[in-house]
């Protein structure tokens, strides 16, 4: 089903909400209530504009293709619920968060490259992927520099 809209009406300034219909709530019956809201054209307007905007996207947030590819292998019948779950929590899937970074070239700087050996800073290390550490690397290099 192919919805076409007219021109935008969010272009133009928005009007106050004087012009704006009122809902009349004089009725104790919300089913009526209701109905009107929806029928009316405010919300017709609005559906309009919101999938002519969409153009063919059904998807409000857009997801990589091979994210797309890992979830559904995953949901594939012969991966099991504990193998999924432990894959997509697995930290190793995921890149190294920028407080990680931040913690290893903070110690470094603090305490010189012998902080690199320190179990906390090597755990850190570890933890990191490639990404990760050439960004550190850079860092030490910047600090090495100053």
């Amino acid at each position: 089903m192919t919805i076409i809209s007219p021109v935008s009406s969010f272009n133009s300034t928005i009007p106050s909400t004087g012009f704006l219909p009122k809902a009349n709530l004089d009725s104790k019956n919300w089913e009526e209530i209701a109905v009107g809201a929806w029928i009316s054209a405010g919300w017709k307007q609005a559906a309009l504009e919101y999938h002519h905007a969409r153009g063919n996207r059904t998807l409000i947030v857009e997801t990589p293709p091979e994210d797309l590819a890992r979830l559904r292998r995953l949901m594939r019948d012969n991966v099991s619920l504990a193998s999924a779950w432990a894959e997509l929590n697995d930290p190793r899937n995921r890149p190294t968060p920028k407080a990680t970074i931040d913690a290893v070239i903070h110690a470094v700087r603090e305490r010189g490259l012998a902080a690199l050996k320190e179990p906390v800073t090597a755990e850190r290390l570890e933890r990191c992927d490639a990404a990760a550490k050439a960004e550190i690397e850079q860092g030490i290099a910047r600090l090495r520099k100053d």
